[in-house]
């Protein structure tokens, strides 16, 4: 399994790339993938249905700050989920003259989402229905919700008060041996969730500045009749990001009818794959649609 590492964006840290795709005897090529993909997990939508059940239950008190976000995430979350013996003999990884075997859920295997959230499903029904955290939505390891922002409880371990729902989810996880840092539990009036502002008092979604920069750039450079083909991991890199756009911009959806057409059968990550006029001007119409800072 080759092993490495790149710097993060906007720090001095390295990530650790674990490459599950590489070469003819890839880990990934030995995955049943109709078995593991099309997970579903929660989107803004269902955070946004949350925000307008909680909103109903007293819409007198709805003001300009009544509502608070919170945010929590698993520290090492694959790492949670160990593997089959017969799995972890794929998982070595060498380091000088000597193999070492990972025993855990590793991330960049096309399995590892699925084996997790099939996990993390299981913790979220016990704390919506066993401990009473009522308004939970969760994307892979991140979980969140909504609360009155004056129900508020003391969480122990980091000495601090926090949403109620929130302290009772994190309590669960202690209960669980589930591991978490305080610097990734956050709560707010407004705050970023799957890295878009939300702001359920305003009833908003916002891409940041620097997000929607991006955005609009990778829009142009598809759309740029310099770029005339791409490989099919682009062009599903690419379906990513609008997807998650569309959480902003639900209405642009059909700006990737095409895309889905021409990626349809292409099963070679790394094989070209040409733009259509069809593609272009589907995109063109979606940057022409997405609001200007």
């Amino acid at each position: 399994m080759p092993i490495y590492a790149v710097p993060k964006p906007h720090s001095d840290k390295l990530r650790l790339v674990n490459d599950h795709s590489s070469s003819r005897f890839s880990l990934n090529s030995m995955i049943a993938h109709d078995n593991v993909t099309g997970c579903l997990m929660d989107n803004l939508a269902q955070f946004g249905e949350r925000v307008v059940e909680l909103r109903k239950q007293s819409p007198d008190l709805v003001g300009p700050d009544s509502i608070t976000v919170w945010k929590s995430d698993v520290e090492g979350a694959f790492c949670l989920c160990p593997m089959h013996p017969y799995w972890q003999i794929k998982q070595a990884v060498r380091i000088g003259n000597d193999f070492h075997i990972d025993h855990c859920n590793v991330f960049g295997s096309s399995a590892s989402p699925a084996i997790f959230i099939a996990f993390n499903s299981l913790v979220t029904w016990i704390a919506k229905n066993e401990r009473g955290v009522p308004f939970i939505t969760t994307y892979v390891d991140d979980s969140s919700g909504c609360s009155w922002a004056d129900d508020m409880a003391f969480y122990a371990p980091y000495k601090t008060h926090l949403p109620s729902p929130q302290a009772r989810l994190l309590t669960l996880w202690d209960n669980l041996g589930i591991p978490h840092e305080e610097r990734k539990q956050i709560h707010g009036p407004s705050i970023p969730v799957i890295g878009i502002q939300v702001n359920p008092n305003a009833m908003t979604y916002t891409l940041p500045a620097e997000s929607h920069a991006k955005l609009l750039a990778k829009l142009e450079m598809w759309t740029s009749k310099k770029e005339s083909r791409h490989t099919v991991r682009r062009w599903q890199h690419m379906a990513g990001w609008m997807n998650w756009c569309f959480n902003v911009y639900p209405f642009l959806r059909p700006a990737l009818s095409n895309v889905y057409d021409k990626l349809q059968s292409k099963t070679n990550p790394t094989g070209s794959v040409w733009i259509n006029n069809a593609v272009r001007n589907d995109l063109l119409w979606a940057l022409e649609k997405i609001t200007p800072v």
